[in-house]
Order: C-alpha cells, then structure tokens, then sequence
C-alpha cells in the first residue's frame, strides 16, 4: 500500500511479530487519525446522511479505531529502547489519563464522566502516538485538502442553506443536532458542511498553515490567505479571524528572527511566543481582575459582546464551580479530568465549556495546568528553529493558540490535534 495510508516501514532490532504488532498498530492510528480529520469536515453531513441508512454508530467509528490501535501501540512500545519522542507521548497520555483519571475519581466524579472525558481526548493521544511512530507528516498532507474543502462548504453556505443545519439525529435518550444553525450580531453563522461554524473556522485556518508551507509563490499564499480570510468571516469565528489576521505578521518576523544574532533571536523568539500565549491568558486574568465591576456596563451586540460575555459571565462560572474557598485541594488539582466542558454537561445537569484553553485546563487540572502552559512555550520555542517543517508546526501552535482563545473548540479535533502537536515538539538546536 502507498500513498497517504501507507504505513510500511522496518526498524533494526525488532522481532518480525513486533515489527508486526507496530506495523499493525501504525496502520490503525493513521486510519483512526484521518477518520478524525474527514468525519470532521463532514460532520453535519455524516449526520444526516448516517442515521437515515441506520448507522449512526458510523459517527464514533474514528474513536474505536483510536482506542484498539492506541493499545497495540502501548504494547509495540515493551521492550523497546525508549526514545525521546515515545517518552513525551507516554508521558503526556499518562499524565492526563491516570493522573488526572484518578485525582477525578478521588474528588467525586463518576467513572462514565471521566469515560466521556478520555473519549473525547483521544484525538490529542492519537496524534501524540503518531509522532512517536513517525507518521505525523502522513497525517498533515491532508491539511491542504482540508483547507479548500471546508473553504468550499462555508462559500455555498453563502448562496444556499445546507440540508442538514436543521436536521436531528438520536443517540439513545439523546436528541442532538445534525448541524448547529445560529447568528451572532444580526449575521448568520456558517458551518459549511461540519457541525457548527467555529468547527469550520478552525479547519479552515490550520488546513491553510500547511498549504502555505508548501506554496513558493507569494502571490498564492496571499491569494489562498484572502480566500480562507473571507471564509472565516463568514463563519463570525471571531478568534479564528484574529489568528488568520496575525499569521502573516507572524511568520514575517520569524523569518526575520532565524536571520538575526544568535542571543537577540532567542529573547525575540521568547517575546513573539509569549505574546501569542497572552492571547490565551489575556481573557481569564481580565476576568478575574475586573469582570463586571469593568466589562459588566459595556455589555451589548458588538463586535465585542461575545469576548465581554465570556469576562463577564463563562469563565467566572467556569473557575466559581471549582469552589476554591471550600476546597482549596482545587487550588493544585482542578475539578478533575471531565470537570469542564462536554462530560460536565452530560453527567452535572449543568455544563461550562470554558471557551479558552487557559481556563478549562486549570478547571481541569488546577495549578498543575502550569506543566501544559510551560510545554506548549517550550514547543513553540523548538517549533521556531527547527528545521525543515518548523515554520509550519509553529503556524500551527499560534493559530491553536489563536483559536483556543475565545471559541467552544477547545475540545475540538483539530484544536486537540493541536495541542498534542505542541506538547510533542523537542527543543530546537537553534535556540
């Protein structure tokens, strides 16, 4: 087999049946990886399409090649020699699944919750699995397909309403959109053919920053950045629009930056990730510094309204469910693995999606949050130097940065994607 879904490969050392079990185990995570990708993009259409023939459990068939294959990658893994990269992955999968796993069950959460919690992680863990294995690049040539198909679905959303944006689909007692159809200051907000507009916001702009890497021509970057630009506008993925705004900006001065004096390029590189950073913490330290005593009388249907509605309203809920005054453990530990977002909704009769990566980590995980903050810093520092596809992992990092600002994608599949894509990067030797 060749192409994208090839996976063959020899490594000196192996027995034939554990070069099998890894080769196995490879082929599954790549599958299970683009599974991800593609029945993201058509989400809303897999959810009309799916439940009408009778197979709606086709929707959850990525997650059960994610989890079969994630074990057998487990197992390829004994007895090996333990690489840098298979230490990060295994660190960063045990350190969510059974630390944070089981500082969820002390504190009270049910074994579904935090269940529902692993499921919907398991696309950073695939993704994790894939760069210990070799296959990321596999993964990311399907970025530029991605990038014009979603861009293509939000432009004839302009001109016609999709089929599935009112539609429904049933799984067991639960009644769930095909395809979430809203509007946010008088303008409609389009999804094209995913799930919900954010979701298309996000594929759109991290389908680009693979695209771009592999155009020489100015013009076509410039052309194909218009483009997607004016997509995401129409998608009023407001925190997408901001990261699409500053990636050109951004990868100028990179540029600028590996051409410079060794000591000025590693502060500079520093500053520029630090930046980005802001724009994740910016959000939750204004909340909690001023909330309502500030943003409260500005409220109102502006540009600014959905930004002023999460300092004010989401990311206070968000922390005040930690209950901080009456259980300072919380400080250290969070609410837990499954404390925020979809797994909350499902299992507390209340939900918060946190909306901002800064805020559903330190849910999540308390002050130990600060590992995941000093980890993406220090991929994105690698990210800047390195050589060959660094530029583009960088892009990457920031737009995720960008994203995971102000949108409910943080537990989306790209944006964790992401995540994982940060946290699996190794310092450069350039810095």
């Amino acid at each position: 087999m060749t192409g994208i879904v090839s996976t063959r490969f020899t490594e000196p050392g192996l027995s034939p049946a554990a070069s099998g079990l890894r080769q196995l185990a490879a082929f599954g995570l790549l599958a299970s990886g683009l599974c991800y990708l593609w029945f993201d993009v058509f989400g809303g259409v897999l959810r009309l399409v799916a439940p009408a023939f009778g197979l709606t459990l086709l929707i959850y068939l990525p997650s059960a090649l994610a989890l079969v294959s994630l074990g057998l990658w487990l197992l390829s893994t004994f007895g090996r020699p333990m690489t840098r990269r298979a230490g990060i992955a295994l660190l960063m999968i045990l350190l969510v699944v059974l630390g944070g796993g089981l500082i969820s069950a002390l504190l009270g959460r049910s074994l579904p919750q935090i269940l529902m919690a692993l499921y919907i992680w398991l696309p950073a863990f695939v993704f994790l699995a894939l760069v210990e294995i070799g296959l990321k690049e596999r993964l990311l040539r399907s970025f530029p397909a991605i990038f014009l198909i979603a861009s293509l679905g939000v432009f004839l959303n302009i001109f016609i309403e999709m089929p599935w944006s009112a539609a429904t689909y049933t799984i067991g007692e639960f009644e769930r959109d095909a395809s979430r159809k809203w509007s946010s200051g008088g303008m409609d907000r389009l999804a094209g053919f995913s799930r919900g507009s954010p979701i298309a916001a996000a594929q759109i702009l991290f389908g680009y920053c693979v695209l771009e890497s592999r155009l020489r021509a100015f013009s076509w970057r410039a052309l194909w950045w218009g483009f997607g630009l004016a997509m995401i506008w129409f998608t009023n993925s407001k925190s997408a629009l901001l990261a699409m705004v500053l990636l050109p900006p951004t990868l100028m001065l990179v540029g600028r930056l590996r051409h410079s004096q060794r000591l000025r390029r590693a502060w500079a590189a520093g500053a520029l990730v630090l930046a980005w950073m802001g724009v994740v913490y910016i959000g939750p330290l204004l909340s909690v510094l001023f909330g309502n005593s500030y943003f409260g009388v500005v409220m109102g249907e502006t540009v600014r309204s959905s930004f002023i509605d999460r300092v004010v309203n989401t990311w206070p809920l968000a922390i005040s469910a930690m209950e901080l005054e009456s259980h300072p453990i919380h400080w250290l530990t969070g609410r837990g693995f499954g404390g925020i977002g979809v797994a909350q909704t499902m299992f507390e009769g209340r939900g918060n999606p946190g909306d901002n990566l800064a805020v559903y980590l330190f849910v999540s995980f308390g002050l130990m949050s600060l590992f995941f903050a000093w980890a993406i810093f220090r991929g994105a520092m690698a990210a800047i130097f390195a050589r060959e596809s660094g530029r583009r992992d960088f892009a990457l990092i920031v737009s995720m940065l960008g994203v995971a600002s102000m949108a409910n994608t943080v537990e989306g599949i790209f944006t964790l994607m992401m995540l994982a894509l940060a946290l699996s990067c190794g310092r450069g030797r350039g810095v």
